[in-house]
């Protein structure tokens, strides 16, 4: 693997293992099959134009045509659809297609040096990775913002230094590590929040100075902490991997010291998300459909849920999540939920007949048995929150995954700084949205994929400042637009009635729509 892109990202992921690890472990193109372990997968297409390699994130079907962002054709015209297409909705659907290419490779904004990647937004010198905003130095990672030298890591915002760690937040130096916010120098350890050089620690809160939730003194923290990275190098090194966080805890049951106290039921009110979900459905299709219950299985089609399990702790329901990581979590048969984490892993002495000076990687599962547990869930500063897994200044949300700053919303993953998102995935800063897919600013939309600051839009892919149109790709700049030409505002609203008589009458009559924008480029309805 060679070129400037490369060079650069290996000179910064040799940098990051001195920092992480205190020392190189070898070229960065050597790790590049364990880093890419357990990520978010990307599509991997082929540019019916040029025959380049596409990459690409969404539910698409075999046999449609793909395009890289770089060969869209930003100034070409295309002439209205005929009367005879026009006539309805089906007929609309079949003209497109002879128009529709998915595209791949999208590069936005303030970016340059990108290779292999998709979904990156104002940001440099990026590898293998998809779905990135103002972020530097990333390889082999997905999901991020303003994330800099991070390498085989997921869903991270506002980090720095980090190699194969997930969930990520305000945290410099992490290395194998989950769930870990506003902390730093974190070692194979789950669920921190404000701690500061802890290594194998579950659950612990404003720590600082622990190996196994045992806190020591600095300088002998410094020198266990010195000798396991000597051993965590010496491994790497040796087999070009090394087990994750979940793979190291003990895979017998503990005979457990701490009984949880039962959580006090929280009240909910369903209510308001079903009066939001209407809302919705007003401005998008003109009217209410009743109950979004019915409607479940149909938003989340293309949608990362969630799903209930049991705590092993106490055989409470604990929501998880269907990301790669969170399934991994799952099966270590040690899940807890949020509260129980926080209850038990707190910090402790040395347990009886450990020397923590003899502490190695060999033996560390002595230690950690008892505080070893992980939680798919958090729930901070939010309010009316029912079936989520994670929810942090959020409220009136129900069966939504990584809900942060959000408010009426359902059925949806990552709905960022958005409100009234149904069935929505990756789609931030956005509001009033339906089925709408790894996009950034926009309202009042259904079924859109990969765009930003549209609104009034219906079955769009890849467009930008798009506005009141519907069956368009990769074009910007429209408005009152049908099959990427436009047609003026009175063709538009007699073909969006048509449209909104179209997708009420399928969704009352059985509750779903099989046409969505990831097929419409490819089947008849």
């Amino acid at each position: 693997m060679k070129g400037e892109i490369y060079e650069m990202l290996n000179k910064q992921w040799k940098s990051a293992c001195k920092v992480i690890l205190m020392q190189e472990i070898g070229e960065l193109k050597e790790y590049e099959g364990w880093l890419r372990e357990s990520l978010e997968p990307l599509s991997i297409e082929k540019s019916g134009i040029s025959g380049k390699k596409i990459l690409a994130v969404g539910n698409y079907p075999k046999g449609i045509k793909f395009i890289s962002f770089d060969e869209v054709d930003q100034g070409k015209k295309f002439q209205p659809l005929s009367i005879n297409d026009i006539k309805d909705i089906d007929g609309i659907a079949d003209a497109v297609r002879e128009r529709a290419s998915y595209c791949g490779n999208i590069v936005l904004g303030n970016s340059s040096q990108i290779e292999h990647s998709t979904g990156i937004e104002d940001s440099h010198f990026m590898l293998g990775s998809h779905t990135f905003h103002k972020s530097e130095y990333i390889a082999h990672c997905t999901l991020g913002r303003e994330t800099s030298h991070a390498f085989g890591s997921s869903f991270i915002g506002e980090s720095s230094f980090l190699i194969k760690s997930d969930n990520i937040w305000r945290t410099a130096r992490c290395f194998c590590s989950s769930w870990v916010y506003e902390s730093s120098d974190a070692h194979y350890s789950h669920g921190l929040n404000g701690c500061f050089d802890c290594m194998f620690c579950f659950g612990l809160r404003g720590a600082k100075n622990c190996v196994g939730n045992v806190q020591l003194e600095k300088g002998k923290y410094a020198e266990l902490k010195t000798k396991l990275l000597v051993e965590i190098t010496a491994e790497l090194k040796k087999r070009k991997r090394l087990a994750f966080v979940t793979e190291i805890v003990p895979k017998k049951k503990t005979t457990l010291q701490f009984r949880p106290t039962p959580e006090k039921a929280k009240e909910s009110d369903f209510g308001a998300i079903e009066a939001a979900f209407s809302k919705a459905c007003e401005l998008i299709f003109g009217r209410s459909i009743g109950s979004i219950l019915p409607l479940e299985k149909y938003l989340l089609r293309n949608v990362r849920g969630s799903s209930a399990h049991s705590s092993a702790l106490s055989g409470t329901p604990v929501f998880a999540g269907s990301m790669q990581l969170d399934l991994e979590r799952v099966k270590t048969g040690r899940l807890a939920t949020f509260y129980e984490l926080l209850g038990m892993s707190k910090i402790r002495e040395s347990p009886e007949g450990v020397k923590m000076e003899n502490i190695r990687l060999s033996n560390i599962q002595n230690l950690i048995e008892p505080i070893a547990y992980f939680s798919t869930e958090e729930e901070t500063q939010s309010k009316n929150i029912i079936e989520c897994p994670t929810a942090n200044c959020a409220s009136d949300c129900f069966r939504c995954n990584r809900t942060y700053y959000v408010k009426y919303c359902a059925l949806s993953f990552w709905p960022r700084n958005s409100e009234h998102m149904f069935g929505c995935d990756s789609t931030r800063n956005s509001s009033f949205c339906i089925k709408c897919h790894n996009s950034y600013k926009l309202g009042r939309c259904f079924e859109a994929d990969t765009s930003q600051n549209c609104t009034g839009c219906y079955f769009i892919h890849n467009c930008e400042n798009v506005h009141d149109s519907m069956f368009c790709f990769n074009v910007k700049n429209l408005r009152y637009a049908i099959g990427n030409a436009e047609v003026g505002r009175e063709k538009f609203m007699q073909a969006k009635e048509a449209l909104q008589k179209y997708i009420i009458e399928r969704l009352e009559r059985s509750n779903a729509l099989e046409l969505d924008i990831f097929n419409i480029g490819h089947c008849k309805n």
